[in-house]
């Protein structure tokens, strides 16, 4: 695994540590009630979630499993940016940023399920 890779699993690691002793961590309620609002979907290993190219108008949330997020450089290599585990979630740029397509490749790294909510849904909850 590469240096930065498992830096940023460590910062996550510590991060979700953190979370779970700070009262405005989201408490299993909140979690479950959140995710009784979404899809669920199983995706099996090496399963791609995300493509470039693909609108960019939902939220995922991990709730079981592994996936890589990749691009490619010049001559066609994927290069692995990110490793992201249980409890993470993908899809939120779009949340934040006016971002129309995506822009990387998201593939599971093992089988998975995944939590999945259009933005269109979430926006319409607050």
């Amino acid at each position: 695994m590469p240096v930065k890779s498992l830096l940023r699993y460590s910062l996550q690691a510590s991060m979700r540590k953190l979370a779970e002793t700070r009262p405005l961590a989201p408490q299993p309620a909140d979690i479950d009630r959140f995710l009784s609002l979404c899809h669920r979907r199983r995706y099996p290993s090496k399963a791609p979630i995300i493509r470039p190219g693909d609108v960019a108008n939902t939220l995922y949330y991990i709730i079981e499993g592994s996936l890589a997020v990749m691009t490619e450089d010049d001559e066609g290599r994927e290069l692995i940016l990110a490793y992201v585990n249980e409890g993470d979630y993908i899809g939120e740029m779009g949340l934040f940023m006016e971002v129309e397509k995506r822009e990387v490749m998201v593939r599971s790294r093992v089988p998975c399920e995944l939590a999945e909510i259009s933005y269109e849904r979430l926006f319409q909850l607050f």
